[in-house]
């Protein structure tokens, strides 16, 4: 550790985690910290040393009750508690190079606590920033159970939308084609208390195949972190990473093993954007929600004037500039905001780009640019009914992307089983928004949580 941390703060750190957390002394916190003070800034290095000398003559509860809430206590304790369920492993575990299961992505929290609560060794593994969050405010969100979602997000899929699931891609329930009754008994399912090692930074590549019998099969993933390439062991892996960057790491493993199957060429080729854009108008109240035949209408919170003005198109779709940007930007603050959302048909297509990026193709078809006008005139209709004295949108953007990996039980038409199980590779898993055969017409976040905990039923 050289200048990092002296043998005497080493002794402090590991002491007092070990009051604060018991068993994570044996995670040696001296160490996790050591790796962590190289990234800090000077200020953040010197609160760090400056909490180990108040904490020095810390060196039992009683005297660690006498200092509960103070600044050197909360860094102590969040430091304590990443070390020894974060990226460190803990004691009895496995070397930190192998799992039981690899979770990819940050959206895989829920499906890792609940392997992880039947006695699994989960190891998740996110992209995201994973600088040590002991030393200063959480700049990223933490990883485990969803919070419970905004009444606008907490809607199941209608049956309308369940039906075209077996329309696509001959997806099967209990009794026939699948519907409401196959979902409903894995909504609302609780979520354990995380129990997963949490590795950040960890940008997954591909999925590492043994191909040597007569089906391949899962022998970890290959990733990047910081720069370096690594490699962690595991017989299963479930992709959580979200509807863009998993039909990548797919595209990446079966390019890599050479995998030409139906279902593997499928991958990417049936993704869902649900377009939407903002409509704006300056007016008193705010309208109420509405739903129209395959579009929703919804307020919107409305940015900064930076976003606001950077979004705004003219009648043409064009990006809006000059006098007329200055009007309308003039007004900020009385601008109220309608999100309109679209209802797509799973045509777009994404592609490996150059390097490891995902190009997102689309070309809307005649009903869709149809849906897209009908939406934006209800919208701007609806602003001038309510009195708005003027009416400007956004261009579109994807609100919720979905699909890319479908599951069915035709492997011509699906990438994975209704169990979200590869068709063309053992211990592989998918267990986001990728799995919906369709766009849904609400938001997705409680049907993909109900899936990825059907899912997690089948992993065993």
């Amino acid at each position: 550790m050289g200048d990092l941390l002296g043998a005497g703060e080493s002794a402090v750190v590991t002491r007092v985690c070990e009051l604060l957390v018991p068993g994570s002394g044996a995670a040696r916190p001296d160490r996790y910290l050591a790796t962590a003070l190289p990234a800090l800034s000077p200020a953040e290095e010197d609160a760090v040393h400056a909490a180990i000398g108040v904490m020095a003559g810390v060196t039992s509860p009683p005297a660690m009750a006498r200092v509960a809430g103070s600044a050197a206590f909360d860094r102590f304790r969040l430091l304590a508690i990443e070390a020894f369920y974060g990226d460190h492993t803990p004691p009895g575990r496995r070397g930190p190079d192998r799992a039981d299961v690899l979770v990819v992505g940050a959206g895989g929290g829920p499906i890792a606590a609940t392997l992880a609560a039947r006695g699994a060794d989960v190891l998740l593994l996110d992209s995201g920033p994973g600088r040590a969050r002991f030393v200063s405010t959480v700049d990223d969100e933490p990883i485990g159970p969803p919070t419970a979602p905004g009444p606008a997000k907490a809607e199941r899929a209608p049956a309308a939308d369940l039906a075209k699931f077996h329309e696509h891609t001959g997806l099967l329930g209990a009794a026939g084609p699948f519907g409401p009754a196959d979902l409903e008994p894995w909504y609302d399912r609780p979520v354990p208390a995380s129990g997963a090692r949490v590795r950040r930074r960890h940008d997954v590549r591909r999925v590492l195949l043994d191909s040597s019998g007569p089906r391949p099969k899962v022998t970890g993933v290959g990733y990047t972190c910081d720069g370096d390439d690594g490699v962690l062991r595991a017989p299963v892996v479930v992709l959580a990473a979200g509807p863009l960057a998993t039909p990548r790491i797919l595209l990446h493993t079966h390019e890599t093993a050479g995998i030409d199957a139906p279902s593997a060429r499928l991958t990417g080729r049936t993704l869902g954007l649900r377009p939407a854009r903002l409509v704006y108008g300056l007016l008193a109240g705010s309208p109420d929600p509405h739903a129209g035949a395959g579009f929703a209408v919804e307020p919107a919170a409305l940015p900064g004037p930076a976003a606001f003005a950077a979004g705004l198109v003219d009648a043409g779709h064009r990006p809006l500039w000059g006098g007329r940007l200055a009007e309308v930007v003039r007004g900020h603050p009385g601008w109220t905001g309608l999100r309109v959302l679209v209802t797509d048909d799973n045509t777009a297509v994404a592609d490996l780009g150059v390097g490891d990026e995902v190009v997102v193709g689309k070309r809307f078809s005649t009903a869709e640019r149809r849906r897209l006008a009908g939406a934006l005139e209800f919208a701007v209709d609806r602003l001038r009914a309510a009195g708005a004295r003027d009416v400007v949108w956004s261009g579109l953007f994807a609100a919720h992307p979905q699909g890319g990996a479908p599951m069915g039980d035709d492997p011509a038409r699906s990438v994975v089983g209704p169990d979200g199980r590869s068709h063309d590779v053992d211990g592989l898993y998918v267990a986001d928004a990728s799995l919906l055969p369709a766009v849904l017409s609400v938001a997705p976040e409680l049907t993909v949580r109900a899936l990825a905990a059907k899912v997690a039923e089948a992993i065993r």
